[in-house]
């Protein structure tokens, strides 16, 4: 691509005026119809002529500004749930509770809720009106972080009878998110049909605030013999089923016999985590191979045809394995029945059992990272909403998410995010082989695509050549290098800096320490080579700050030493701070070496010199480095490796 082309990339044209004066040729999607712009200055968003993918040009955006601003309402919705959450009277009879215990506790009750509610939809649901449909704030927001984990939602749409049904109702969501009266919709009292039409078909309050109170134990079998116990959700011992020591003894357990309780000790726990998990993909292994409900969770999809087929052939070679060992263990007594198989299967193993059976592979970690619980979803849907509330905090420091922000500010800034958002697809198109990392302007918008779920894998498919998967679980040191990659590709691609946000010294308020390095953001991006949409508006700071890492790798504080105090040069911080220079000089050697990837020496004066160093600082405490929780692109497909 020619420098030429590249100053022109996603061009466009912003006009402000303060007499008001209107755009002849306005962006048909554009933000709602009812927003209006700051009185002192009016600004219009025209579509910008090309948005480029690879080899393809697009005229219009795959994503619209409403949806972007409906999942924005969503956010904020959610952002005010989990404030109103950790203060209410309900937690004040748990002592010692923190807010982030409080907020997990919810969560998990969300899931059930959520869980309940997906059992009991059905394909009629589609003739429903989405504004009588619409579930409970918390049950959106579970439904919600599901579809930002795209490639499991759509095999368990696939395999998973509840699941299927889910993903037709989809197009209720994104209806949602197109009307101009979501907002309201999630601020106010929801009506009586859409209260009426909820507990209909779940037997609970559609208040969370009442069914904390009414809704705190739930039945479940125990599969030694069947005995169906209520389970208390939350306990003082801490084992309550929401509680991460959660078990359960039989209630019938002393009429167990030799047969049920190993050497008929009876002190054993008949439900527990591991019992649970492991109940889960013995059922699957029962399940015949003709149909897709058949196959375990993890080997049915992938992210590209060429490997589809394969991914199943292994998978089905790593369930016959199970099935042959379990059959050949003889400390597995005879099974009569589905309930008696399940329990014989989680007695007699471990996962670190089946791990072994199964082989040490990408595709073995994937399976089993889906049997973490009892819940039919191949997703731990509890930690992901807890990793997703990261990036709902996130755009609440920005202001993103705040009630009437395009009312406020610039709307250039929802199409800087958009064009940057086609840019980071046209990277994936150009790159197949490498994986990146977005920025949050990017992330939002890339969070809102996966919303739209089937259109969303068909635009991947059509346009960046294979399903790009997001994955918001890959450890620090991992990030640190693909961002770095990420910033170098896209500066050689587009001739920009990546990220204009000066990434300084992480604070508990990022967003308003980033602020004060406008001024060397707004130095950065005054070369009148820089092509204008893909470089954000730069007298907005809700725009450059919007180009900070949506997560950094490692982010805790560290404390200088004191005046006097010798540096030990052996601390974590040093050691990890030597080995990622030693990465960096690797790094831009092999660019220098490859004329494929840059054109151009990188020199101490390069201009991305300052943004490459502070775009993913490291900083660690004594207690170690704290990282993860990054959504990446790429390197889902299982026959492909991550960078060590």
């Amino acid at each position: 691509m020619s420098t030429d082309s590249l100053s022109t990339y996603f061009e466009s044209e912003v006009k402000h005026s303060d007499s008001k004066e209107k755009s002849q040729d306005k962006l048909s999607r554009t933000v709602s119809k009812d927003s209006k712009l700051s009185s002192s200055s009016e600004s219009t968003i025209e579509s910008p002529y090309n948005f480029v993918i690879g080899k393809t040009t697009l005229s219009q955006p795959l994503v619209d500004f409403p949806l972007i601003e409906g999942h924005l309402a969503l956010l904020h919705a959610f952002s005010e749930l989990k404030e109103t959450v950790q203060k209410l009277a309900f937690f004040d009879e748990f002592t010692g509770w923190n807010d982030d215990t409080k907020w997990r506790y919810f969560v998990g009750l969300a899931v059930e809720r959520f869980d309940i509610w997906c059992e009991k939809l059905n394909e009629e649901d589609i003739r429903t009106s989405w504004d009588i449909f619409l579930p409970p704030v918390d049950v959106l927001m579970v439904w919600h972080t599901y579809l930002l984990n795209p490639l499991w939602y759509r095999e368990d749409a696939q395999r998973v009878p509840r699941c299927r049904i889910l993903a037709q109702l989809g197009y209720h969501l994104i209806s949602a998110l197109e009307s101009e009266r979501l907002p309201s919709l999630l601020k106010y009292e929801a009506s009586a049909e859409r209260k009426s039409f909820w507990t209909t078909r779940t037997s609970l309050d559609f208040d969370h605030r009442e069914c904390l109170t009414s809704y705190r134990k739930k039945g479940m079998k125990n599969v030694c013999c069947g005995q169906v116990d209520e389970i208390e959700f939350c306990n003082k011992g801490g084992y309550g089923y929401l509680q991460r020591a959660f078990f359960n003894y039989c209630s019938e357990r002393f009429t167990h016999n030799q047969t049920v309780i190993s050497a008929g000790n009876h002190s054993y726990p008949t439900m527990s985590r591991r019992y649970n998990s492991i109940y889960k993909l013995a059922l699957d292994l029962l399940k015949s191979t003709s149909s897709p409900e058949g196959y375990l969770a993890g080997s049915y999809l992938a992210v590209s045809e060429s490997s589809r087929s394969s991914t199943r052939e292994e998978g089905l070679r790593i369930k016959s394995l199970l099935l042959s060992d379990i059959e050949a263990n003889p400390k597995v007594n005879a099974i009569d029945g589905t309930d008696r198989y399940l329990w014989e299967v989680s007695r007699c193993y471990k996962m670190s059992d089946l791990k072994r059976i199964m082989g040490d592979s990408a595709l073995t970690r994937r399976i089993l990272s889906a049997y973490s619980d009892d819940r039919v979803y191949s997703v731990e849907l509890v930690d992901a909403v807890v990793r997703q509330g990261k990036f709902v905090d996130k755009m609440k420091e920005l202001k993103w998410s705040a009630p009437n922000f395009l009312d406020k500010s610039d709307a250039r800034i929802l199409q800087h995010a958009v064009a940057r958002y086609h840019a980071f697809l046209d990277l994936l198109a150009t790159h197949p082989g490498t994986m990146l990392v977005p920025t949050l302007d990017i992330d939002l918008v890339w969070h809102t695509h996966q919303l739209t779920h089937s259109r969303y894998w068909n635009d991947c498919v059509h346009y960046v050549g294979r399903f790009i998967d997001h994955n918001d679980k890959v450890e620090g040191p991992h990030l640190s290098n693909a961002f770095d990659q990420t910033g170098f590709l896209w500066r050689n691609r587009f001739k920009v800096p990546y990220t204009f946000c000066g990434c300084p010294t992480p604070t508990p308020n990022i967003g308003q320490r980033l602020s004060t390095l406008i001024t060397r953001a707004d130095k950065r991006v005054s070369s009148p080579t820089y092509s204008y949409t893909i470089t954000p508006p730069v007298q907005k700071s809700e725009a450059t700050l919007a180009t900070h890492p949506s997560d950094h790798n490692a982010v805790t504080r560290y404390e200088l030493p004191k005046l006097g105090q010798p540096i030990d040069s052996n601390t974590p911080c040093h050691i990890l701070q030597r080995k990622k220079a030693k990465e960096l000089n690797h790094l831009k050697e092999k660019l220098n070496e490859s004329a494929a990837y840059h054109q151009e020496p990188f020199w101490r004066d390069h201009p991305y010199a300052v943004t490459f160093v502070m775009v993913a600082p490291l900083f660690l405490t004594d207690s170690g480095m704290d990282g993860g929780n990054q959504c990446v692109a790429g390197y889902s497909d299982t026959s492909v490796q991550p960078p060590a």
